[in-house]
């Protein structure tokens, strides 16, 4: 199996916010166009039937994550061809209370995000088969605001779109 960890969230660094306390509801699908099973906010931005990692479902727990929580996203599936060098890249607009909005854009080599795991072990040297991808994140207050959030994520690699998601969320105080 493959375990993948994201850690795009732990990038948002550098802006301080501070806004009440909204009550918070778990985040479900969050479009109808090209939803993921498992009840998380992670949907395909677009098609997905070029793909070269096949989503079968993804979670979030808690869901919604929260500041000063420890969050967990585990997403399944399988890649459908062997996978070499990969690049993640990643845009994720912060919309806060008070109108402001900030972009945090990046583009990195997968593996200095990623841990990849493929039959219990780790490594760079992808075969086709079933995957997962797994990510804990320390979401610390002070390094990530109180904020409505937008991100996409694509992870693409000479062989082409691994895959393309997409997420709205809130993210709020753990109280």
């Amino acid at each position: 199996m493959i375990w993948i960890r994201f850690l795009a969230v732990s990038a948002i660094v550098g802006i301080v916010s501070t806004f009440p306390t909204l009550d918070q509801k778990p985040l479900g699908p969050a479009s109808q166009d090209y939803p993921i099973p498992g009840g998380s906010p992670w949907r395909n931005c677009v098609d997905p039937s070029e793909h070269l990692f096949k989503i079968d479902s993804a979670a979030m727990s808690p869901n919604p994550c929260m500041v000063e929580s420890l969050c967990r996203v585990n997403i399944t599936g399988s890649l459908t061809k062997p996978v070499t060098n990969a690049t993640l890249s990643w845009n994720v607009t912060t919309h806060f209370n008070d109108g402001r909005v900030g972009q945090i854009p990046g583009v990195d080599n997968l593996y200095r995000w990623v841990n990849v795991f493929q039959n219990g072990s780790r490594t760079w040297d992808l075969k086709p088969g079933p995957a997962l991808m797994n990510q804990s994140f320390l979401l610390l207050g002070g390094w990530v605001p109180v904020a409505n959030y937008s991100a996409v994520f694509n992870v693409t690699s000479h062989e082409g779109t691994w895959f393309r998601l997409c997420a709205d969320w809130e993210m709020r105080l753990n109280e």
